[in-house]
C-alpha cells in the first residue's frame, strides 16, 4: 500500500523551499544498485546488467487464459475479429492481424508534460504467447542507465506488428520515439499501426460513464476493483522521484501493481470493445447503441441496426429511448418508412419523448408520406404540450409546422367544399 506521505513530498519536489534538495546527491546515486537489489525483493523480477554498470530491472508475470480480470477472462480477447479492430483503431492496417499478436504497453513517466524532460521509467508490455498472457515490466534505475533500459525495450518491442494502448498514441509513443532519439537510437513506434483504446471508448462509453479516464471505464465496464495496493496515478512521479533521491523502495511495489493492472485492463477492454462491435455480448446494453453509431459512421448499415435492435431487446428504458430514435432515423435513411413510422407512434404513444424528436418525426412523415395533414396536426399540438419543449427557439419551430399544417388542412376543406357544391350544381334536378 502506499504511503499518504508521498503526497507531501511530491508538493515538496514541484515547490521546493530553500532548504529543499532536489538533485539527487552522488551519494544517492552509488547506492541505487543497493536499493536496486531492495527493490527485486520487493517486486520479484531480475536485474540484467549490460556492463559498464549500466543495470535495469525486469518482473516478469504470466496469467493463464482463463484469469479472469474483471468480468472477462483473458482468453476471450482472441475471439475478435480484425475488421472489428480496424473499425475501432481506425486504421485498415488492423484488418490484417489479430490481438493475439498485439502488443499492449502502458507506460509511467516523471510527468505528463511530455518532450525531452520527461522520461519513462517504468513500461509495461503484455503478449498472448504459449497459451498464456505474458507481462514484462522494464524499470528504469536512474536516467544514466537509460541507454540500456531503452536497448532491451527495443528488443521487447520489435517483434510485434502492432500495438494496444489507452492514450499512446498521442502519448506514451511520442514520447518513447524521444527517449530513443536522445540516445542516439530510432524506434519510431508512432509510424506502427496502433489500436488506442481511449478513442473507441469514448464513443461506446461516455454516454453512461462521462469520465472516460481508464480507471472509470475498468470498474464501469469491466468491473474490476483494484485493491489497496494501487496507487493514484497522479502520486507516481513522486515516488520515484524520492527513490531517485535515496528514499524507500517499498513505495515502488504500488506502482508495479498500478502498471500491471493497467496492462490486463487493456487486455480484456480490447476484447469487450470487438464483442460489443461484433454483437456478442456487451456489458450494458446501452454499448449497443455507441456500437450502432460506429458501425453507421462506417458505412455498415446493416449491423448498425443489428446492434440498435439489440438495444431495444435488452435495454432498460433509457436505451430504449436512445436505440429507437437512432434506429428510427437509420430506416428512414434506408427508406423503410413504414418501420420507421412504427418506432416514431411507438415513442409518442409510450410518452416516451421529452424533446418531441419521435412526434416531428411521426407530424413528417404523416405530412409527406401520407398526406394526412389533420393527423400531422394533433402530433404536432400534442408535442407543443410536452414539458421537454421549453426552448423559444424550438417552440417557434413548432408553432411554424402548425401553422402551415393549419393552413394546408383549410385549403383542403376549402377546396372540398367548393368541389360539394360544384357536384351539387351538375347534378340532375
Amino acid at each position: 500500500m502506499y504511503n499518504s506521505s508521498v503526497t507531501h513530498q511530491f508538493r515538496q519536489y514541484l515547490y521546493p523551499g530553500s532548504q529543499e534538495r532536489v538533485a539527487p546527491s552522488p551519494a544517492d546515486v552509488q547506492s541505487r544498485g543497493r536499493r536496486l537489489k531492495r527493490l527485486l525483493r520487493c517486486v520479484d523480477g531480475e536485474i540484467l546488467d549490460q556492463g559498464q554498470g549500466e543495470a535495469f530491472l525486469v518482473v516478469r508475470n504470466r496469467f493463464p487464459l482463463q484469469h479472469a480480470h474483471g468480468q472477462q477472462p483473458l482468453g476471450e480477447t482472441l475471439e475478435a475479429r480484425p475488421e472489428s479492430l480496424a473499425l475501432l483503431g481506425r486504421d485498415e492496417r488492423l484488418a490484417a492481424v489479430d490481438l493475439g499478436q498485439g502488443l499492449f504497453f502502458d507506460v509511467e513517466t516523471t510527468g505528463l508534460a511530455g518532450g525531452t524532460g520527461t522520461l519513462a521509467f517504468l513500461v509495461g508490455v503484455g503478449r498472448y504467447a504459449d497459451g498464456e498472457f505474458e507481462v514484462l515490466q522494464f524499470f528504469l534505475a536512474g536516467p544514466e542507465h537509460e541507454a540500456a533500459f531503452l536497448q532491451a525495450l527495443s528488443q521487447a518491442l520489435n517483434p510485434q506488428p502492432f500495438l494496444v494502448s489507452y492514450n499512446g498514441r498521442c502519448f506514451d509513443a511520442p514520447l518513447l520515439d524521444t527517449r530513443f532519439i536522445l540516445q542516439r537510437r530510432r524506434l519510431n513506434m508512432s509510424a506502427w499501426p496502433h489500436l488506442d483504446l481511449l478513442y473507441p471508448a469514448r464513443r461506446l462509453y461516455r454516454s453512461r460513464t462521462g469520465d472516460c479516464s481508464l480507471k472509470s471505464i475498468e470498474a464501469q465496464v469491466l468491473g474490476v476493483r483494484r485493491s489497496e495496493e494501487d496507487v493514484p496515478g497522479a502520486l507516481i512521479p513522486g515516488i520515484y522521484f524520492d527513490y531517485l533521491r535515496g528514499g524507500p523502495v517499498e513505495q515502488l511495489r504500488s506502482v508495479f501493481y498500478h502498471n500491471l493492472l493497467d496492462i490486463l485492463s487493456l487486455a480484456t477492454l480490447a476484447g469487450t470493445m470487438a464483442s460489443t462491435i461484433e454483437r456478442r455480448r456487451a456489458p450494458d446494453p446501452r454499448d449497443y447503441i455507441g456500437a450502432g453509431a460506429m458501425l453507421e459512421a462506417a458505412g455498415r448499415a446493416e449491423e448498425a441496426r443489428e446492434a440498435y435492435e439489440r438495444a431495444l431487446a435488452e435495454g432498460t428504458h433509457e436505451a430504449y429511448y436512445t436505440a429507437t430514435v437512432r434506429l428510427g432515423y437509420l430506416l428512414k435513411r434506408q427508406g423503410d418508412y413504414a418501420r420507421a413510422k412504427q418506432l416514431w407512434r411507438a415513442l409518442v404513444e409510450a410518452g416516451v419523448d421529452p424533446h418531441a424528436i419521435a412526434h416531428v418525426e411521426l407530424a413528417k412523415h404523416l405530412e409527406h408520406r401520407e398526406r394526412d395533414h389533420e393527423a400531422a396536426a394533433d402530433v404536432v399540438r400534442q408535442a407543443l404540450r410536452l414539458p421537454g419543449v421549453r426552448s423559444a427557439l424550438e417552440r417557434r419551430a413548432l408553432e411554424l409546422r402548425l401553422a402551415r399544417l393549419e393552413d394546408k388542412c383549410a385549403r383542403a376543406a376549402r377546396k372540398s367544399g367548393n368541389d360539394d357544391g360544384a357536384h351539387s350544381r351538375d347534378a340532375p334536378l
